[in-house]
């Protein structure tokens, strides 16, 4: 039985990923989800949770400076882990089909000028969903983790874009 699952894209064509340097530094970036599978899957959306409970399970991309090797990822979390999945964070994505989100996160240091390689691993809650809540009448639950497509980002200044 084949099982596609998902693929994460990184879209920076459409919607740039754009940095907002502070003391604590936020970003704001858009994905693009795909059911690369045959059956329809329940997906961990964004939209779909609250902000802080998402980046619990999604740190956001990481930054990996080209030129001094320095990583630069969110480190802040407001929130407790939460005590349990509710499947009203997910949502039913047709076989093949695809959904965008734009989502801004908070928590990351400054990030000074450079260039980046920039990728997102792409996860969703695990705990109590055992394999009868997984596999529905309408679609399974994904489950696991998928790296994102791999950006070069160049950052001109350290303020505000």
């Amino acid at each position: 039985l084949y099982h596609g699952g998902i693929d994460v894209l990184l879209d920076t064509i459409d919607s740039p990923i754009r940095i907002f340097n502070d003391d604590t530094s936020s970003i704001e970036y858009t994905i693009s989800i795909k059911n690369d599978d045959l059956n329809d899957l329940y997906v961990f959306d964004p939209d779909s949770v609250e902000s802080e409970i998402f980046h619990w399970y999604n740190n956001g991309p990481a930054f990996s400076s080209i030129n001094t090797y320095e990583n630069y990822d969110s480190r802040y979390k407001k929130t407790n882990k939460p005590n349990a999945w509710d499947n009203n964070w997910y949502t039913l994505l047709q076989a093949g089909g695809s959904m965008r989100r734009t989502i801004r996160l908070r928590g990351y240091p400054t990030i000074p000028p450079g260039r980046y390689l920039i990728q997102l691993r792409y996860s969703c809650p695990r705990e109590g969903l055992n394999k009868n809540i997984r596999e529905s009448l309408l679609g399974r639950y994904w489950i696991g983790q998928v790296r994102s497509n791999l950006v070069i980002l160049t950052l001109a200044t350290s303020k505000s874009r």
